[in-house]
């Protein structure tokens, strides 16, 4: 919100601009799991090779 009120957007247009120009890395957020702990259990991400499970596990 902050970031939106700083570029003079609406919240809406920040989550377009988001989705169109960050494909990859929303897809990476959404496939990232989490334990109760708040480490990383898994991720697709290139970016981060070696943390978490790997999808077989």
């Amino acid at each position: 919100m902050l970031a939106a009120i700083a570029l003079g957007l609406t919240i809406d247009e920040l989550c377009a601009i988001y989705r169109i120009q960050f494909p990859v890395l929303r897809q990476n957020e959404n496939d990232t799991w989490y334990d109760r702990n708040d480490r990383i259990v898994f991720t697709c991400s290139k970016g981060l090779p070696g943390i978490g499970f790997s999808r077989p596990e």
